[in-house]
């Protein structure tokens, strides 16, 4: 009978190899002749990790938690199958016992960053990765870790300098080109934002609709609508999800705009703004009730300012311009910011605009 070092080596290749199933029926073996063997449990958890029984990993890492306590190595591994498993919260609880015994611990606090992303703490997670910096100062996954904090803090320019760093390091991270491109089409640098899903598309054996879709909305918005409208559309047939579907709002807002004489606004609008009727007062029904989130966020300064012009507060699209107003400040304005830094002195289109915002933000 071979021993416990064979053993191992036989179910880490195959483990490398990818065959899980055979693996798993040699651990099971093994754990039939010796049920408390600590580290053949941790290897089915492992195993049944990489196959996507998160639950049932978890339970074979308590397993082997309860026959060696405080395994670090055990531990960090049942951290990545919380996070895994969507189990956020434990997740961040379990790293905080983790980081009791192993204080600065790159890879846990990088988990923990990442789970409380996850859980929408983004500024609490940005500690994390500069923690996780300090001990380990030239990580190109904890760079790209950071990145994604700051976006998801629309610190978007910020953010494109991490996503340069990950990428000096690691320049096949797709996952970091692609989100990169995200952040330069929040800063309208759209040429950069082409060239970057041009490089992500490149990578990819087949295609990819939401990537094709927001190249789309990356050329359509840097002046190119003819082919945006024409790979949105393309992405569309594809696949019909969230950004495709926004992407297809988006063309409509295009063709809108572009059909409006610059002196004589249609009496009413296209696409999905087309339940607005551009007259001296705002429509009863809130134009946002036709956007996502999503849609809205990607939104430019002249798309705001059309659709200002579509709610009937047209009359204060100069100031929107000339504070550069997009689609993310649009979503976090304040009643003190349209009274004081944006020239609404009257109470009642404030009110207007600030109801159309809240009901917009119901639709995620």
């Amino acid at each position: 009978m071979a021993g416990p070092g064979p053993i191992k080596g036989r179910v880490k290749e195959l483990r490398r190899r990818r065959h899980y199933t055979e693996a798993i029926g040699i651990v099971d073996q093994t754990l039939t002749r010796s049920p408390n063997d600590a580290s053949m449990c941790h290897c089915k958890a492992l195993l049944l990790t990489d196959l996507g029984r998160h639950d049932d990993a978890l339970a074979w890492y308590d397993r082997a938690l309860e026959l060696r306590p405080g395994d670090i190595g055990t531990l960090r591994n049942k951290i990545v199958a919380l996070s895994l498993a969507n189990k956020f919260t434990e997740c961040v609880g379990l790293c905080d016992q983790v980081l009791i015994m192993a204080p600065g611990d790159p890879a846990v606090l990088n988990n923990k960053g990442n789970a409380l992303r996850k859980e929408g703490r983004p500024a609490e997670a940005l500690d994390c990765f500069n923690h996780s910096l300090a001990v380990m100062p030239n990580s190109a996954i904890t760079f790209s870790n950071k990145a994604h904090a700051l976006c998801d803090m629309s610190r978007y320019s910020e953010s494109i300098e991490w996503y340069n760093r990950a990428l000096e390091l690691n320049p096949n991270d797709m996952l970091s080109v692609e989100f990169k491109a995200g952040a330069l089409l929040f800063c309208n640098r759209f040429a950069e934002a082409v060239e970057c899903y041009n490089t992500v598309i490149t990578s990819r054996s087949s295609e990819d609709a939401t990537l094709l879709c927001m190249k789309g909305i990356a050329l359509g918005r840097g002046g190119n609508t003819t082919e945006g409208t024409r790979l949105i559309k393309r992405a569309h047939a594809l696949e019909q999800s969230e950004v495709t579907i926004s992407g297809i709002a988006e063309t409509e807002l295009w063709a809108g705009r572009q059909s409006t004489s610059p002196t004589a606004p249609p009496t009413s609008a296209s696409g999905p703004l087309a339940a607005l009727s551009v007259t001296t007062a705002p429509s009863t029904a809130s134009p946002f009730a036709n956007f996502t989130v999503h849609q809205v966020k990607l939104f430019t300064v002249k798309e705001v300012t059309v659709l200002l012009e579509q709610i009937g507060l047209g009359a204060h699209s100069k100031a929107f311009e000339e504070n550069e107003i997009t689609g993310v400040a649009l979503l976090e304005l304040s009643d003190d910011d349209l009274k004081n830094e944006l020239g609404i002195t009257k109470l009642g289109p404030r009110r207007t605009l600030l109801s159309f915002i809240k009901e917009c933000l119901k639709n995620t």
